[in-house]
């Protein structure tokens, strides 16, 4: 079978951007039809019909785009484009350029009215115009012009007004403050020297615009200062007054970041007879004002001039809530007729065995959050710190320790009781708590190891820490740079130096000393029975075994604290308290 050749296809005719689509496609598709094989038709008819659209397409393409460009370069140009069909445009007339700003102008130009040549009237013109502008304040300003920025003092009348409306109060503190700064200048509109009646009639100006709005204006800063000054140049009878409106709302303004700075001065100026009154309105809240950042500086001011009725009732609210609101005798005072209970082992000694954990638990509660805090300057959180560490066994004096931070310490070892607890604090704390703890001591300890309270601490540090080069870097070596003879005739840092020497000696420290000095031997043995009694209970199972893993136990490690929990601690804690009942019975 003899094949017939194979007609070569032709190439595309190219066709011009701006020649229309070809009539001819159509023509020649047919003659390539009819020329071609039967075979071969659909082929070539699927070719030429692609040219043929190729063709007509590209004249329409090329006719959108130049429309769109048109758009964009309408004057003539060598790359403008033109519309088919349409003849050239005449060339627009050019735009006058704009006039150049003139800038400085000389004296000459400014003898000729702004320019020169002949202008001067047309500059005078045009600059008059400009300033007739400028005078005419009833037109609008043009779209495109700014207003001007508005003077200080119109900003600070803007300022006042907002606050008016904001703050009650402004306008009356703003009075009162204008009163104050002329009280506190102690001179006269004149310049001289305030006389007596002048100061008397500001002083009665501010008492009588602060009247019956002293617990309000107190939460302002300048309030606050106000009603200060008022109390310090104020009669007896202006002095009552602000009392007796302060006085409810002691435990509000002793949260308030500016009220407290006023109970701190209210209490100052309030006679001892009249103190009791003023605590009763802080019944209740103790606990409350000890978590607070800015209570518990007040609670310092409350209690230290306090009598000691009235300091044993502020610490007994740690007990629990029973003693928070019926006392230090709790709620069955009445019917027992007994005295209240000194401390908290008297309080827990006239509840029975079930309360007794309960009593633990609110004092766990309340205290552990303000050693987190490092809210431990308060005199009345030391006491009652130590009263629970007394109470305590060897799992809640680990966790108050580890509860507290190592520069906090130095807050509370200025008191007895303060020494006291952080003493037995640092017995129990673990290796890398006491080192934090002598960190923090660097640079201190001469100063320390004067106090009368403070001395115990560093005596309790030097004969608990088992790193003896620890201990030589950050205690003894400040106690040589300080001088061994100076320190000698120092009757506290003697008694640190003695202790040194020799351990636990009655002959050279006073055994009421000695007892708030936690001896280590007997803490290593206290925690070791605790261990082993809750491991026989099933409550803890120590895995560990050897000499090396007890010693690390005793310092207290970390790993502890996951293994026990709650029950354990309540054990450890009553158990001298189940001994005296089985005595009793």
């Amino acid at each position: 079978r003899v094949r017939s050749p194979r007609t070569p296809p032709v190439a595309p005719r190219s066709v011009s951007r701006s020649e229309a689509p070809s009539l001819d496609a159509r023509a020649e598709f047919r003659t390539l039809r009819s020329s071609a094989p039967s075979r071969l038709r659909p082929r070539a008819r699927a070719f030429a019909m692609a040219r043929a659209m190729k063709a007509s397409g590209g004249g329409a393409a090329t006719k959108r785009r130049d429309r769109r460009q048109a758009k964009f370069r309408p004057g003539p140009g060598p790359d403008s484009v033109k519309p088919i069909g349409v003849a050239d445009a005449p060339e627009p007339a050019a735009a006058p350029k704009a006039k150049k700003s003139l800038g400085k102008l000389s004296k000459k130009r400014k003898a000729e009215g702004g320019l020169g040549g002949g202008g001067g009237d047309a500059g005078a013109v045009e600059k008059k115009k400009k300033f007739v502008k400028n005078e005419t304040s009833d037109e609008k300003p043009s779209k495109g012009t700014k207003k001007p920025l508005p003077t200080k003092k119109e900003q600070k009348e803007w300022s006042n007004e907002q606050k008016a409306l904001t703050k009650p109060n402004h306008t009356l503190i703003a009075e009162m403050v204008g009163h104050w700064e002329r009280l506190r200048s102690k001179k006269s509109a004149a310049g001289k020297k305030m006389s007596a009646d002048e100061r008397r009639a500001l002083v009665d100006a501010v008492f009588r615009a602060s009247k019956g709005k002293v617990p309000e204006l107190a939460n302002n800063h300048k309030g606050s200062r106000v009603i200060q000054a008022l109390l310090k140049h104020g009669t007896e009878a202006q002095k009552r007054s602000v009392y007796e409106e302060c006085t409810p709302a002691v435990a509000a303004l002793a949260k308030s970041l500016y009220g407290h700075f006023l109970v701190k001065k209210l209490v100052d100026e309030t006679p001892k007879k009249d103190l009791p009154a003023l605590l009763a309105h802080v019944k209740g809240k103790v606990r409350a004002l000890a978590k607070h950042p800015v209570g518990s500086q007040v609670l310092e001011s409350l209690y230290f001039p306090a009598p000691p009725a009235q300091k044993l009732a502020m610490r007994c609210e740690f007990y629990g809530s029973e003693f928070a609101f019926f006392g230090a005798a709790g709620a069955d005072a009445n019917a027992k007729g007994g005295d209240a209970p000194k401390n908290l082992r008297d309080a827990m000694r006239l509840k029975p065995a079930a309360q007794r954990q309960g009593m633990l638990r609110q004092m766990n509660a309340a205290l552990l959050p303000i050693l987190e805090k490092g809210l431990v300057s308060p005199s009345l959180v030391h006491a009652a710190l130590a009263e629970y560490l007394e109470v305590g066994g060897p799992g809640t004096k680990h966790e108050a320790a580890q509860s507290l931070a190592g520069p906090a310490y130095l807050r509370m070892i200025h008191t007895r009781e303060g020494a006291n607890a952080a003493n037995v604090m640092f017995a129990h704390a673990g290796a890398k708590q006491r080192k934090a703890v002598l960190k923090a001591l660097k640079g201190q300890v001469g100063r320390i190891a004067r106090d009368e309270h403070a001395s115990t601490f560093v005596a309790c540090a030097l004969e608990c820490t088992d790193d003896t080069k620890l201990t030589a870097k950050a205690i003894v070596a400040e106690l040589r740079d300080e001088g061994i003879a100076d320190l000698a005739d120092d009757r506290a840092a003697r008694r640190v130096l003695l202790h040194a020497l020799r351990p636990r000696s009655t002959r050279y420290v006073h055994p009421h000393v000695l007892a708030t000095m936690p001896d280590p031997a007997e803490t290593a043995r206290t925690a070791q029975e605790a261990r082993d009694a809750l491991a026989a209970g099933g409550h803890f199972k120590d895995e560990r075994g050897g000499e090396e893993d007890v010693e690390e136990d005793v310092e207290g490690d970390d790993a502890d604290d996951e293994e026990m929990d709650d029950e354990m601690d309540d054990e450890m804690m009553d158990d001298e308290f189940l001994d005296e009942d089985e005595d009793e019975d």
